[in-house]
């Protein structure tokens, strides 16, 4: 019997190893399996595989989502107060004041509706076209400043400083989680990928009528394709630490 050409996985990148799992798992299905008594070892080779495509699923509660949502709660209740206060000047708002008022208004009316989006992507996109407009605009600052809303003004930024943070927090939390997940996936698929081949070994002596070989070609082939690649790799690595010793 030909033996399997030896390759440790682990010296594979994630995506190599998908897509050599993959290929293996296609050519033992292609080999009619049930013919050669492989087809339990199939079906776990088949589960991890697709364990590792529909790798999403880390928990989505994650620590940092009350945060994010107390600094949504924080821009609404902003940009919020910012339209009742207009509204409450109003009524008392001095004809010398009026052109400040309306600059503010216009300015406030554009951009309030908006941040009632549920998503903290959408609102960190209106902020930053709020924020860019607000600092690039002196007229607007000086009536801003004039009409005593300041205040309102610099809590939104806060808020919108703190979203940022927050949602940024909960971003990296979220790729770790996916990445822990996937390895976890990863060495179910090495070791049911590993059982396959022992499990094509010991049907090799346990069917002696059932001819491997051109299955064993075909799955050494895969391997030898991804154990150049690695070698490759390695040879190149080896080349830049030669010519950048640290």
């Amino acid at each position: 019997m030909k033996d399997f050409i030896s390759l440790q996985w682990n010296t594979l990148r994630n995506d190599e190893f998908k897509s050599t799992t993959q290929k293996i798992e296609d050519v033992i299905k292609e080999s009619d399996p049930s013919a050669k008594h492989l087809v339990l070892m199939l079906e776990l080779l088949e589960a991890a595989n697709a364990s590792m495509v529909q790798k999403q699923v880390y928990n989505r509660k994650l620590e940092h989502t009350p945060f994010v949502k107390q600094s949504q709660s924080d821009i609404l209740r902003y940009a919020s107060s910012l339209l009742e206060q207009l509204n409450v000047y109003k009524k008392t708002i001095t004809p010398a004041m009026s052109d400040q008022y309306q600059t503010v208004r216009q300015f406030v009316e554009k951009y309030q509706p908006k941040l009632k989006a549920k998503d903290a992507r959408s609102q960190l996109s209106v902020l930053k076209d709020l924020f860019s407009e607000y600092d690039a605009d002196t007229e607007l600052i000086e009536s801003i400043e004039a009409i005593h809303m300041k205040t309102l003004i610099d809590g939104l930024r806060e808020s919108y400083l703190a979203l940022i943070k927050n949602s940024n927090n909960r971003t990296k939390v979220r790729s770790k989680r996916k990445i822990e997940n996937f390895q976890t996936l990863r060495k179910y698929a090495e070791k049911a990928l590993s059982n396959m081949l022992k499990a094509i070994e010991l049907a090799v002596v346990q069917y002696p009528t059932v001819d491997y070989s051109e299955l064993i070609a075909d799955i050494n082939d895969i391997v030898t394709e991804q154990k150049t690649i690695v070698e490759a790799r390695i040879t190149r690595n080896d080349k830049k630490s030669t010519q950048n010793p640290e």
